[in-house]
């Protein structure tokens, strides 16, 4: 049997950033931070003047 250390609060700072990056993004641009939308849109023919944001975006994610 494999145990797993329970970390309560790396897990809710991580929660914490998350929802955090999401409310930033609803305030700056008025959008959800749908991954697969802002993923899907860095391939063409979506080019756009947002492309560095949502680079940005995923980039964070990973």
């Amino acid at each position: 049997m494999v145990a797993t250390s329970f970390t309560p609060m790396a897990s809710l700072m991580g929660g914490a950033l998350i929802g955090l990056s999401a409310v930033l993004l609803m305030w700056a641009k008025g959008r959800v931070a749908g991954v697969s939308g802002i993923a899907a849109r860095l391939f063409p023919p979506y080019e756009d003047g947002e492309f560095a944001g949502r680079l940005a975006f995923v980039a964070g994610l990973v």
